[in-house]
């Protein structure tokens, strides 16, 4: 009966899927494609494109509750399967655009790895201070997203793209030590 349940046990593992399946990260593909976007398009919603992208961490925490730093991994991601777009809207502005979204991603990824490189965690409960250093990123990232739609009016305004564009490259190449190493 034991070896009939590690097999199920075993089957049920091996059908997990392991992450990769269903988003990529900034670092194994930096520029979006729309083949990339593989989620059904919202024909209710006013948008021609969704692009959904965040920010991940792992880390471990020794025994006595503190962070392992070298354990830290934070990683920028893209979910095909909850990206979309209408065929018919899809300019090479627009995935431009989108494409953006990801980089502004990738950008506060590199800032999270900034800052729980440069914090002294100081508590025994480390996993509130990594939170909180996430939590106050995440907020910046969210705003800035917000900002770059309104400012660009999502995608139309080809001057602020411009201007987005090259002032993301710039704050991400000032990053650039803290790029994943993955």
């Amino acid at each position: 009966m034991s070896r009939v349940l590690v097999l199920f046990l075993a089957l049920y593992l091996y059908m997990i899927p392991d992450g990769r399946d269903f988003r990529f990260s900034f670092t194994e593909k930096p520029v979006l494609e729309w083949k990339d976007f593989k989620g059904r398009p919202d024909n209710q919603s006013l948008y021609a494109a969704l692009v959904n992208t965040g920010i991940s961490q792992r880390f471990a925490i020794n025994y006595e509750g503190y962070l392992i730093k070298d354990s830290v991994k934070i990683t920028a991601y893209f979910y095909p399967e909850l990206s979309w777009y209408k065929a018919e809207f899809a300019t090479q502005n627009l995935l431009k655009h989108e494409r953006g979204h990801f980089a502004i991603s990738e950008l506060y990824a590199r800032k999270l790895r900034k800052k729980v490189h440069d914090y002294r965690f100081s508590s025994s409960d480390s996993r509130k201070e990594i939170d909180s250093l996430y939590d106050e990123v995440e907020k910046e990232r969210l705003l800035m997203q917000e900002r770059y739609d309104l400012q660009t009016m999502h995608s139309q305004n080809a001057e602020q793209e411009k201007r987005w564009g090259k002032m993301i490259n710039t704050k991400l190449a000032a990053l650039d030590h803290w790029a994943s190493k993955e």
